[in-house]
């Protein structure tokens, strides 16, 4: 797997050559192609020749943000599988993750762009979801400045949350790019719309409306506040959850609930506070603090990192929470400097909170300070289990 990442060249020019006839024959031809080109994938997964597969092919993915590469896990046991993007100079500070509509795995790298050599650089990464090759620089790096969550939204285009954007003016952002040609739409959430500097998790929720249409979520880092913008215009509609309602604290990722609840990290980045490290819970309609769903410290909880819906193990039809999590090291330097054996992945019942077990053990494949994570069965819209 290291040669795809070694030599890149040849694959990236035909996956420019697959974005060029894209845009020649059109975005609606395309769409058609698209749509009949992955539904025999779904039905029948290809799989090369001694490739490790997961259990049922599902797959747990995460970033891990220290030492540049994406991780890949047995989707039912945690086990560890292989780095899907291993540590190459091509991707530098791994965030957002995600399985796309056409199940390729995309990646957004560079939360901070460094200068000399071996610079990394704002983009995101296009692989191919079962057997990691990589296919191309997908987005239009000229547009990102330190990218961080990513997700695709109802109209099939990919979003990417942007701290400090090039055309942010110092603001946060969400840029916008055509979901299958990887081109620049627009600044989708306008820089510092409603008050958004350094914009963290993100997800498209109920607006209220039982229209069928959906509002864009999302949380700002520093001032520890979620946001909500129309999901169709990007206008800014309102503060969904106040800033340190509940106690929250850097909210890094946040998802809705089977239950139709608001659940989001609150973590202590800085080493002042770490009894905020927890995951809370909100009314999903009003964004209303109901209360700490898991308290700091059950099963290891560290400081969370991302957290997600997925399998409940058992048949009733529930689903678990899975929450990252890490330890950070304030007395020594680099981005995010870790301790040894607290990089793991841990599971709570889904709708006590009840702690369940270590799904990803500790510093597993080489774990180090995970920062986002996606099953295989995630929704790349809405990011709830099973689609």
């Amino acid at each position: 797997m290291d040669k795809q990442f070694d030599e890149p060249s040849t694959s990236m020019r035909e996956g420019i050559s697959r974005r060029e006839a894209l845009k020649t024959f059109g975005v609606g031809l395309a769409g058609a192609i698209l749509a009949a080109s992955v539904e025999p994938a779904l039905a029948q997964p290809r799989v090369s020749s001694g490739q490790s597969v997961g259990s049922n092919g599902s797959y747990l993915v995460i970033s891990s943000l220290d030492n540049d590469s994406v991780l890949r896990f047995d989707g039912i046991s945690g086990a560890f599988v292989d780095a899907i993007v291993p540590k190459k100079n091509v991707l530098r500070q791994p965030m957002g993750v995600i399985f796309g509509p056409d199940r390729n795995l995309y990646v957004a790298g560079g939360l901070f762009v460094d200068s000399g050599a071996g610079a990394s650089h704002a983009e995101v990464f296009q692989i191919d979801g079962i057997s990691g090759a990589f296919l191309n620089d997908f987005a239009d790096s000229n547009k990102l400045a330190s990218p961080r969550s990513i997700l695709f939204g109802p109209d099939g285009n990919l979003y990417v949350g942007d701290a400090q954007g090039k055309g942010a003016n110092g603001g946060g952002t969400v840029v916008r790019y055509n979901g299958i040609t990887g081109d620049f739409v627009d600044y989708f959430v306008a820089p510092g719309s409603g008050g958004l500097t350094h914009p963290g998790g993100m997800v498209f929720g109920p607006n209220g409306l039982n229209d069928g249409r959906l509002d864009l979520y999302v949380a700002s880092g520093h001032d520890a506040t979620v946001y909500r913008y129309d999901g169709t215009t990007g206008a800014f509609k309102g503060v969904f959850v106040p800033a340190g309602s509940g106690g929250l604290s850097f909210p890094l990722s946040m998802v809705f609930g089977p239950d139709g609840n608001f659940y989001v990290v609150s973590m202590d980045l800085r080493g002042v506070n770490p009894a905020v490290n927890r995951v809370l819970r909100y009314d999903g309609l009003t964004g209303a603090f109901l209360g700490v769903f898991i308290p700091q410290g059950l099963g290891g909880l560290g400081a969370p990192t991302a957290i997600l819906f997925g399998p409940g193990g058992t048949n009733d039809g529930n689903n678990d929470l899975y929450v990252a999590t890490t330890g950070l090291d304030f007395s020594a330097t680099g981005l995010f400097p870790t301790v040894p054996g607290t990089n793991k992945v841990l599971r709570y019942d889904g709708t006590t909170g009840a702690f369940k077990g270590v799904f990803v053990a500790p510093d597993s494949g080489g774990l180090n300070y995970p920062s986002y994570m996606t099953f295989t069965e995630t929704d790349p819209v809405t990011l709830n289990y099973g689609r």
